[in-house]
């Protein structure tokens, strides 16, 4: 792997951190253990009242934020998925298409009020772009699975999060990034259910983080915190195969290589 302002010279792509690991299992299994207390934290907030980038941002910092300087903040270094050739935005495009996504965000209402099919599929679309985006250097599947899992709540829906298979979730995701979006619908649909008030808080009780990835005392203590999260929804957050990923180092736009300007323009 190829190290960049964000890691270690020499470390083959492990981040920069305040506990000063430089060990990558060791790096990641922190990194599992303080994003599932940061989901604990979270599943006692309130939801938001506008689901835009502040959010997100304060999502993906109170997940990362103990491990990392940078959380929270966009990224400033190109990046693709890892193993798959695909390239995310290029940082000098990310806040432009943050603006663009969130825009058509409010002119669809947030999503409140639409039937299960229109809500899963303008979800996917979102996901799916807001996956082609990527703003942080990592963290960003965590921070995105959240957010979603927020949003649904907000509408009065939840995910049954331990039926779907994290691999698959993951492509599907990077499907939805080519503009392919009916697999992620289609999925999303699959595993979308009704909730009432009470079964919404403090937090979806199917959200997660991956406890297989988390110690045994994290994960005894995220269990109390996060009201009994389950152990397989949680690789939909802590999952981050992209962790330590490969360089696109020649981008002619924003979406090179990824067919994004196949898609329509959202609010064009």
């Amino acid at each position: 792997m190829i190290d960049d302002k964000y890691t270690y010279p020499g470390s083959g792509g492990v981040l920069i951190n305040t506990f000063n690991i430089k060990d990558p299992d060791r790096l990641d299994q922190a990194m599992n253990d303080v994003a599932s207390a940061g989901i604990g934290v979270l599943g006692g907030e309130e939801l938001p009242d506008r689901f835009d980038f502040d959010y997100l941002a304060h999502v993906h910092q109170m997940l990362l934020g103990p491990v990392v300087s940078w959380a929270g903040q966009i990224r400033d270094v190109n990046m693709q998925a890892s193993g798959t050739g695909i390239a995310y935005c290029r940082p000098e495009y990310i806040r432009e298409q943050l603006q663009e996504l969130f825009t058509q965000l409010d002119r669809e209402g947030q999503l409140q009020g639409l039937p299960d099919p229109e809500f899963a599929h303008q979800l996917a679309e979102h996901w799916g772009t807001l996956t082609a985006i990527h703003p942080f250097r990592d963290g960003n599947t965590r921070s995105q699975t959240m957010y979603v899992e927020k949003l649904a709540a907000s509408t009065g829906r939840r995910f049954d999060w331990p039926a779907i298979p994290v691999d698959q979730l993951r492509e599907v995701r990077l499907m939805a990034v080519t503009a392919r979006t009916t697999p992620l619908t289609e999925l999303l649909q699959q595993h979308l259910t009704s909730a009432h008030a009470d079964e919404l808080l403090p937090y979806n009780r199917a959200a997660a983080s991956d406890l297989s990835k988390v110690s045994p005392q994290a994960a005894r203590a995220r269990s109390v915190s996060a009201h009994g999260f389950s152990r397989s929804t949680s690789a939909a957050i802590n999952d981050e195969s992209s962790t330590r990923p490969q360089w696109q180092p020649r981008l002619a736009g924003p979406w090179e290589g990824n067919d994004r300007d196949h898609i329509r323009k959202r609010g064009k």
